[in-house]
């Protein structure tokens, strides 16, 4: 009887250990196929993304060359665009006012409405040709090349007069006033440039640029006005209820435990 439960013991270890070794032959099996599945998943991932990039930055490119003759402002407006479609989602995430985002669009459309309008009218180029023709018959130098001394002078100017500002009250008011008005300057001579140079799609594309940074300053100048309110934003990640409910389930348990202390202490 002994021997034949022994007989019997042995086979059931026997069946089992049978089972076991298959087990980890498939699970082993399983493994390595699995390890092929996720290699095949993460290669397609990998070029869907490249692709997905491919897709975003060259179709900015193209767009850029096909409406404005220059593929920079593909790349220029690609990158606007980019800032643009993340402002919301920081927004969302900081807590902050997701009016602030259409508010600055409706602004940056009208800037670039009008500016483009002002721009395709062509009295900016008629103004900056003849006042361009003016300087270099007056002074006989070429525009690009009086844009540049004035503005290597006034920064000039500027860094000497800022090197010796903390000495002196009245040299920082005329190292600011220098630096003003060497900005203004230079940015007359650079749009007086732009407009002689540029062609009617490359003033068209400065006025869409103009928009899309006036659509993200508008949009930062909001949300910062309204403020933000991240402690709000992530409140509902917090069971504030549920720990309001295991306090008061609590308080009452311990209620009634000391309530039942005392019958059974006054017994």
């Amino acid at each position: 009887m002994g021997e034949s439960i022994g007989a019997v013991r042995t086979s059931f270890r026997q069946l089992v250990g049978a089972h076991i070794q298959l087990l980890q032959v498939e699970m082993a099996r399983a493994t390595e196929e699995l390890k092929v599945i996720v290699a095949l998943a993460a290669v397609a991932l990998v070029i869907a993304l490249l692709s997905g990039i491919l897709l975003y930055v060259g179709g900015w490119l193209f767009l850029g060359e096909w409406l404005f003759g220059s593929i920079g402002w593909g790349l220029i407006q690609g990158l606007l665009m980019a800032v643009i479609v993340i402002i919301p989602i920081g927004l969302n995430l900081a807590g902050g006012w997701l009016g602030a985002w259409s508010r600055g669009f409706l602004v940056g459309l009208i800037v670039a409405i009008v500016l483009a309008v002002f721009f395709a009218s062509g009295i900016p180029h008629t103004i900056a040709t003849n006042t361009g023709n003016n300087l270099q018959a007056n002074l006989s130098v070429d525009l690009p090349d009086l844009m540049t001394a004035i503005v290597m002078i006034g920064w000039v100017l500027t860094l000497i007069l800022g090197a010796i500002a903390a000495r002196f009250r009245i040299v920082i008011i005329l190292a600011g006033l220098v630096g003003l008005v060497t900005a203004v300057v230079a940015f007359a001579l650079v749009f007086g440039w732009i407009f002689i140079t540029f062609n009617q799609e490359g003033l068209v594309a400065l006025a869409i640029t103009f928009g899309l940074i006036t659509w993200i300053a508008v949009s930062g100048w909001l949300a910062s006005r309204h403020g933000f309110d991240p402690k709000g934003r992530y409140a509902n990640l917090v069971p504030r209820e549920s720990q309001a409910q295991f306090l008061a389930t609590r308080a009452y348990l311990v209620q009634q435990w000391q309530q039942q202390r005392k019958k059974l202490a006054g017994r």
